[in-house]
């Protein structure tokens, strides 16, 4: 069966927010209703990459992950 997320993510590349956000969901579940900006310091902090990510990255890959996690919620 074909995965939609990489089976080694790498964590630091800024191109990779949708396993960025995935990964930080998994281990930290209540992380799940934060929005671009918080999730901008908070992905930074935690060390999943070494620069701030644009918001509006991280706006597509939390409209992605939510989308992927809760498809009733991505959908609004």
């Amino acid at each position: 069966m074909d995965s939609f997320y990489l089976i080694n993510p790498n964590p630091r590349d800024p191109d990779d927010v949708l396993s960025m956000l995935c990964d930080l969901y998994s281990r930290r579940p209540e992380t799940r209703d934060l929005v671009a900006w918080e999730l901008q310091h908070i992905l930074w902090s935690l060390g999943y990459t070494d620069e701030l990510l644009d918001e509006s990255e991280i706006a597509a890959g939390l409209k992605a992950a939510r989308a992927t996690s809760d498809p009733d919620k991505g959908a609004a």
